[in-house]
């Protein structure tokens, strides 16, 4: 789902402030002020709209593009976390007219 957030990712104890351009089920797509480094494993949070609560993950490089655009594939994400993720990206998909998809119960 294309989106812009705010997200905070902690890569060896920096704190680095980034944005989000694409939310999915296995990741994210940023927009980050630093170069990654290829095999990077970082922390990352961000909160979804409409929600009070952190979405808060594991997550590892996956590529990395000119303009500072990285790709952010999730390694662990707390069962709750993905589901609350799941049922966002459904409420996304039928708000854009995308319906194909079952909810997350």
């Amino acid at each position: 789902m294309t989106t812009e957030l705010p997200v905070i990712i902690n890569l060896d104890g920096e704190h680095i402030e980034a944005n989000t351009v694409n939310i999915s089920s296995g990741g994210l797509a940023i927009r980050c002020p630093v170069t990654l480094t290829h095999g990077a494993t970082m922390e990352v949070s961000f909160k979804l709209p409409g929600s009070d609560s952190n979405i808060e993950a594991n997550a590892k490089l996956a590529w990395t593009s000119p303009g500072g655009f990285a790709g952010l594939s999730f390694d662990q994400l707390h069962p709750s976390s993905q589901r609350h993720l799941q049922q966002w990206l459904f409420a996304a998909a039928q708000t854009d007219g995308h319906t194909e998809a079952e909810p997350v119960r």
